[in-house]
């Protein structure tokens, strides 16, 4: 059996935070090599670069090793196990701290232009000519708490009326319950 890290970051999960998360980590198939790290630890790891910013070879020794991080990232954001747990901690927040419904009824719209780094070739940047900002457009949709509902991310050029059918679909797909944006 893995040992366990001692918990020492502010990312790291809390004993009731990990009963909500633990759910939906996918357990080990069986088959390939043991697992060395408990899946807890990838989580912590995930956290950790999500809150502090940092690259992925520069998380601290005491995480697993950044590959096997960057490794149970990219599959479980294709997977849909990232997902998952957003939407239980989205859920737990609306019920027990805000006292609604688990399932959100209205909406907010809103997007920010994002300056794009020089290293990122012209061809994948927009201009946002009313801010003067050469790079992409982040639009989101949020429920009335403020937490997150849908990302959509598009060239700054992209108009927040033409961004926001595709939105408004992809919010409509995952919320049925929204009757009010």
């Amino acid at each position: 059996m893995p040992t366990v890290r001692p918990r020492r970051y502010p990312s790291d999960t809390s004993e009731a935070e990990w009963q909500i998360l633990a759910p939906h980590v996918p357990a080990g198939t069986g088959r390939g090599r043991p697992i060395v790290y408990p899946r807890r630890d990838v989580v912590d790891a995930i956290r950790y670069l999500d809150r502090t910013g940092c690259h992925w070879d520069a998380i601290p020794a005491d995480f697993p090793h950044h590959k096997l991080v960057y490794h149970y990232f990219k599959t479980w954001t294709a997977d849909g196990t990232l997902n998952r747990m957003h939407n239980s901690l989205r859920e737990q927040v609306r019920t027990v701290v805000e006292r609604r419904n688990r399932q959100p009824s209205a909406a907010v719209l809103d997007s920010q232009s994002l300056r794009g780094a020089e290293t990122i070739g012209r061809s994948s940047r927009g201009y946002d000519a009313g801010k003067k900002i050469n790079g992409c457009k982040r639009h989101i949709a949020v429920d009335t708490c403020g937490l997150l509902l849908v990302v959509l991310a598009t060239d700054a050029n992209i108009q927040d009326r033409d961004a926001a059918r595709p939105l408004l679909r992809a919010l409509r797909a995952a919320f049925p319950t929204i009757s009010l944006i």
